[in-house]
């Protein structure tokens, strides 16, 4: 295929998969944020404890737990989209050309 193609392509996914991240890991912070907050509330510690394990937990949350289902909600969405926009129609037609 053509470059250009090409890079249309891996860019609007690697977009999609950007964007995929951020939602996964602001849910992470706001689900994690509220669970150390019930555990900590008992106990008389600093506040800024929570934060502090939140931020230490949610990159291992992304990588190791979640990062199959980001990829597959990502490439679930790209397909999508570019289905709905008329792109996949077109990839098509190019494939058919060439």
């Amino acid at each position: 295929m053509n470059k250009v193609i090409n890079k249309y392509l891996i860019f609007g996914f690697l977009k999609i998969i950007f964007i995929t991240v951020l939602i996964f890991i602001c849910l992470g912070i706001i689900l994690n944020l509220f669970e150390e907050m019930e555990f900590f509330k008992g106990l008389d510690e600093n506040i800024s404890l929570p934060y502090l394990l939140t931020v230490m937990f949610i990159p291992n949350l992304i990588v190791n737990k979640l990062l199959p289902f980001i990829i597959f909600i990502a490439s679930m969405w790209y397909l999508i989209s570019i289905k709905s926009n008329g792109d996949l129609l077109s990839l098509r037609f190019l494939d058919f050309l060439i």
